[in-house]
């Protein structure tokens, strides 16, 4: 269960986040610790988190302000809040908030592992709806039968929570403002191809309807939602989504009205391992395949209520994951042909032959479950290989040592601000400072005490700027913060909060020397680091601990 599982403990209290943290590393999670709401915020802005335990009542932004920053920028995540207060009024608006659950302190971890555990299993359903009493009543509905619900209020939100996050199912109304039900499956589809969809509509849109069948939707559901149907179809696609686990057993489905030979064959292929269902009509057949997902469905050429080509094509706009081989009695060039001409819906065809081995038909339904592998471990991998990219690229712009963006990745963000800044001729500020004294303290304390001194700098930063800026370690003891949208007065306001921030520390003799610089729309971003410096390199000469501005 712990394998690649991220959680984020968020806690002021040091001996619970170490208690905590050491236990459900034990258990092979990957664990990140913060101590207040601040640092949760910028860290969940940089790495996904599957769990996060974050206490109700912290110095600065409380768990309740954290918890909905958190769900804005990972709504996947289950968050657990911990308090020691019952009767804390943030207790009961976290858990009308949508907080998994709440834990009190003192606690058993044994219980709280359970808690995470639990949390892990329970699928996710993201509820896409205009209309908020239709969301709110399609969450009470499934909360109650233990899934974990995220909601969006329009296309443009719901296409933003699928990309930072996976849903085991995601419910979408057809008809919403701007970006309708359609535009926003084709959008999830491009990040998330494997994403089970079920389409929502109040309306008689037939176009649509088929349109969103085309184009991925598992089915559509129409409104007032019956419940049931909505559950059956919600477990399918749960279903769907297993096919990745390759522990589990393929379903065949096989569809004949001769029941010799629906008996037969499911013999030859239960001891073969596989698990069958036989049915005798193609309707009999389209009830099933809307009921559970089968690897491969066997199908009659010659069906007492419809042709097998005719089945072939209902069962595949019912899930076109299904393959389909046709089955028929007699070889003839025209059922080749046909079989050929419908290749997107029809894998191939095989010939009933006599005897307790139909080699052909088991050849062709192992090629048709390797194909079917092969198609899903690409989904797959391609998943896999964005989630690594966007990790790569995570990792290459970030600072070891202090967590914040690093050089490399100031001279791209600076790059682009500035020239933002000139295009709609906005102000932009830069502060660049160092630590005075590092040097002699790094020599006094030692390396691995000099580190704590920048670790402490670059959580400062990322504490006292706007989600809007963008803080870095330059290099060494230097480090620069871009503020987009800023008059270098404001600018100053902001370097004061880091310094006094930074002088209450009490690291010895170390302090900060603070440079200010606005950007000149007329000139490039290298003249901005250059007055930024030369800013910073005047208070220090003026004693140290204390911001300069160029040109003041």
């Amino acid at each position: 269960m712990a394998k690649n599982v991220n959680l984020l403990i968020v806690d002021d209290d040091i001996s619970i986040l170490e208690t905590v943290g050491d236990v459900f590393q034990d258990k092979g999670y990957n664990v990140a610790m913060v101590e207040n709401g601040q640092r949760a915020i910028k860290l969940v802005s940089r790495r996904y988190f599957d769990v996060v335990l974050m206490d109700i009542k912290m110095p600065g932004i409380n768990g309740l302000e954290t918890y909905k920053e958190v769900k804005r920028i990972i709504p996947t995540a289950a968050v657990i809040m911990m308090t020691a207060d019952s009767k804390e009024e943030l207790v009961k608006k976290s858990i009308e908030e949508g907080a998994y659950t709440v834990i009190y302190k003192p606690f058993n971890v044994k219980k709280v592992i359970k808690i995470v555990e639990e949390a892990l299993k329970k699928p996710v359903i993201l509820i896409v709806d205009d209309r908020v009493e239709d969301r709110e009543t399609l969450k009470d509905i499934l909360a109650g039968r233990g899934y974990r619900i995220v909601l969006a209020k329009d296309g443009y939100e719901a296409a933003g929570f699928a990309e930072k996050g996976s849903f085991d199912v995601i419910l979408l109304d057809i008809k919403m403002p701007g970006m309708n039900g359609i535009k926003t499956m084709e959008r999830i589809k491009e990040f998330r191809p494997e994403a089970g969809i079920i389409m929502m509509t109040a309306y008689s849109m037939e176009e649509f309807v088929e349109d969103s069948l085309r184009k991925g939707a598992y089915t559509c559901l129409f409104k007032p939602i019956d419940v049931e149907k909505m559950l059956e179809a919600i477990q399918k696609v749960r279903d769907l989504g297993k096919k990745f686990r390759r522990e589990e057993q393929v379903e065949i489905l096989i569809v004949d009205d001769d029941a010799n030979y629906r008996e037969t064959v499911a013999d030859i292929l239960e001891d073969d391992g596989y698990k069958v269902s036989k049915v005798e009509t193609g309707t009999a057949s389209i009830e099933e395949v809307k009921k559970k997902f089968f690897n491969v469905v066997l199908v009659d050429f010659r069906l007492t209520d419809i042709t097998g080509l005719e089945l072939a094509k209902k069962i595949k706009a019912i899930d076109k994951n299904t393959y389909i081989i046709l089955v028929t009695g007699h070889a003839s060039l025209e059922t080749a042909l046909k079989a050929i001409e419908m290749r997107e819906e029809i894998y191939g065809f095989v010939v009933k032959g006599g005897g307790r081995d139909p080699g052909q038909l088991k050849w062709t339904i192992k090629s048709a479950l390797r194909e079917q592998r092969l198609t899903w471990d690409k989904m797959e991998a391609e998943d896999e290989l964005r989630r690594a990219n966007r990790r790569l690229e995570e990792l290459s712009i970030t600072d070891d040592l202090t967590g914040i963006y690093n050089r490399r990745h100031f001279y791209e963000k600076l790059s682009e601000m500035t020239a933002r800044a000139k295009r709609y001729k906005l102000p932009l500020s830069l502060l660049m400072f160092d630590v005075d004294h590092f040097k002699a303290y790094n020599d006094t304390h030692g390396h691995l005490t000099g580190n704590r001194v920048l670790e402490r700098v670059g959580r400062i930063v990322s504490e006292e700027i706007r989600e809007v800026d963008w803080g870095f370690r330059y290099g060494g003891d230097e480090f620069t913060v871009v503020l987009p949208e800023t008059s270098k007065k404001d600018a100053t306001i902001v370097a004061e909060r880091i310094r006094k921030a930074f002088e209450k520390c009490k690291f010895d003799e170390t302090t900060l020397s603070i440079g200010v610089a606005q950007y000149d729309l007329k000139s490039d971003f290298d003249i901005l680091i250059k007055h930024a410096d030369e800013a910073m390199y005047k208070a220090k000469n003026q004693g140290g601990n204390r911001t300069e501005i160029h040109g003041m």
